[in-house]
């Protein structure tokens, strides 16, 4: 009993974790559709870093909830399905390619924000210097 009661709720939030990523993703999208960077051009940085920062923090399993999220934009801005999902595949790629080889290349982030700069500097600096020499 106990044991069912516990997987209910672990699917239960679950489901609610792939809903809130799905939304924000969505409404990333969506408010980034609404602030030109220039001359018309929509903000893409907006929906692609907080679909980044969704699958770095619940994991890169989390990538179908931001694939949904983007799709649910695309077609509500009127793409047509084809090009809302070839769109929508190429916008989940990046971040999880990014997590991916974040997370190969050592970078551990941090909830403190001095820890995560310092980690974060000291992972470009080396991998700079590698990719230059």
């Amino acid at each position: 009993s106990d044991r069912r009661r516990a997987t209910a709720g672990d699917a239960g939030g679950r489901a609610l974790r792939f809903v809130m990523i799905a939304l924000a993703c969505y409404g990333a999208a969506w408010l980034g559709r609404r602030i030109p960077a220039f001359e018309g051009v929509p903000l893409i940085a907006l929906p692609t870093g907080v679909a980044l920062a969704a699958l770095w923090r619940c994991g890169a399993s989390w990538w179908p909830g931001v694939f949904v999220g983007a799709l649910a934009a695309l077609l509500a801005e009127g793409e047509p399905l084809p090009v809302a999902i070839a769109l929508a595949i190429a916008g989940t790629a990046g971040p999880i390619a990014a997590v991916a080889l974040a997370g190969r290349y050592g970078y551990q982030g941090g909830n403190d924000t001095g820890t995560g700069n310092r980690t974060c500097i000291a992972w470009n600096e080396a991998h700079c210097r590698d990719t230059v020499s």
